[in-house]
């Protein structure tokens, strides 16, 4: 699947800690949806980020999970979410 600049939308696969899944797009765009929804729709996305401005940040890689914080990186930052000790 394409998107409106005919760059693929995902080059990797969903990564799923539990019953959430983070899909991210070449985009920057991260999706999380609730993997336990019944119906997936969009009553089942719980939340969306954006790595950057569209056009101006691009990922091929998927969000990590290490120590109850969530990381994600565009080519170029990276962001790290979660709570400090």
């Amino acid at each position: 699947m394409l998107n409106a600049l005919n760059q693929p939308l995902s080059a990797r696969l969903p990564s799923s800690p539990c019953v959430i899944v983070y899909f991210g797009t070449t985009l920057g765009i991260t999706y999380v949806i609730d993997a336990t929804a019944s119906v997936l729709d969009e009553h089942a996305i719980l939340g969306i980020g954006d790595l950057g401005p569209l056009g101006q940040t691009w990922s091929l890689a998927g969000p990590s999970l290490a120590d109850g914080v969530l990381y994600h990186h565009s080519s170029k930052a990276v962001v790290a979410i979660g709570s400090q000790p």
